[in-house]
């Protein structure tokens, strides 16, 4: 003779409790996949950002630092240093300037201008130095003009020793390599053509 076997109550009641659970996760789930989407042209009280800030965006991202000031964008070559008493661009260097083209290059920012400024630190002549920076901004203006800026949007400075980011010499007057690198520069302004 065969025997029935009996569920346990307690299980008809947890099968019975947990359906409902399940049907208002799923329309729940329903209801936020059906929802409207924010408007992103709706007023959320949020300003839009100006030309100059974008670009910094865009360079921020692109690993080139850029500080707005009233001179126009500034873009720190961190990775454009030089070997003492060298005007010559590294291969990271050069990958450097090929990203500040393309993003410059863009037709959102084709119009804008550059100033790029060459800067040594303060071993050697002050003669020198200035004839130095000078061929350090050349040499990262004729890089761009390589990777297609126009030519004509471009203007080189050279500053020499005069315009040092970090000190040249430690406390105690011994020279500093590391701030000395640092003054071993170029930065570029990039501004709204005139």
């Amino acid at each position: 003779m065969a025997r029935a076997i009996k569920r346990p109550p307690c299980t008809e009641y947890r099968v019975v409790m947990f359906r409902p659970a399940v049907f208002l996760f799923a329309l729940a789930l329903t209801a936020c996949q059906s929802a409207p989407s924010e408007d992103p042209s709706a007023d959320t009280g949020q300003r839009t950002l100006t030309s100059d800030e974008l670009l910094q965006n865009q360079l921020t991202s692109a690993r080139l630092p850029a500080t707005l000031s009233e001179r126009g964008l500034i873009v720190e070559l961190a990775g454009v240093s030089f070997a003492p008493n060298s005007s010559s661009l590294t291969p990271a260097a050069r990958s450097l300037l090929q990203k500040l083209a393309t993003i410059v290059n863009s037709s959102e920012f084709d119009t804008r201008v550059l100033t790029i400024e060459g800067h040594t630190d303060s071993v050697g002549r002050e003669s020198y130095n200035l004839k130095l920076s000078t061929q350090r901004a050349e040499v990262v203006g004729q890089e761009l003009v390589f990777n297609q800026v126009r030519a004509d949007r471009i203007t080189t400075i050279g500053y020499g020793e005069s315009r040092p980011v970090a000190s040249n010499t430690k406390p105690d007057g011994s020279p500093d390599p590391q701030g000395q690198a640092k003054n071993r520069r170029v930065d570029i302004v990039i501004q709204t053509a005139p």
